[in-house]
């Protein structure tokens, strides 16, 4: 019979500060506890709440417009490659090509593979990008609203004491 793996996590001093700190390991869930009693303590301050939504809806699109300009460009070499691909096909069934006279079928393969290559590279660049930018976009947002929630949460908290605190960024 295998018995369950169990993962048990502590905390513990890393003695930079007070080489002497006599202070006991202490489990994550205690950890945890510990830090949640002193959230409620904390208050964001709507301006800072504001300013971190803009600042993150520029960040955003910043992106988004490196994107598209990165889009532009990827399209634009995508259309020349398979302009190329067309203009390569055009010349080898040309009639004055009957022969091979101006491209030989060996040639003609090993250009087309070519330039098939670097078509399926663009390709993959601007669907790539089109993923990082959807991800991106998703996931910035969403941290805004549970900083919203956070601080609405830790204002109701405060506001049922006498004394309440303020996060200073430094």
């Amino acid at each position: 019979m295998e018995v369950p793996l169990r993962i048990y996590t502590y905390y513990r001093c890393s003695r930079q500060i007070n080489k002497q700190c006599k202070q006991p390991p202490v489990t994550e869930k205690d950890f945890e506890d510990q830090v949640s009693k002193e959230l409620v303590h904390i208050h964001i301050p709507d301006d800072f709440l504001k300013w971190g939504y803009k600042y993150l809806k520029d960040y955003v699109q910043k992106d988004v417009n490196q994107f598209a300009q990165l889009e532009e460009s990827t399209k634009r070499q995508l259309t020349l490659e398979k302009q190329r691909k067309q203009n390569l096909f055009d010349r080898f069934i040309e009639p004055e090509n009957k022969n091979g006279e101006m491209i030989s079928s060996v040639d003609y393969k090993e250009k087309k593979g070519e330039i098939t290559k670097r078509i399926a590279i663009l390709e993959d660049q601007l669907q790539t990008s089109y993923n990082n930018l959807d991800h991106a976009s998703e996931n910035t947002g969403k941290p805004l609203p549970f900083l919203i929630e956070l601080s609405i949460g830790l204002k109701m908290a405060a506001g049922s004491r006498k004394e309440s605190y303020s996060l200073r960024l430094i």
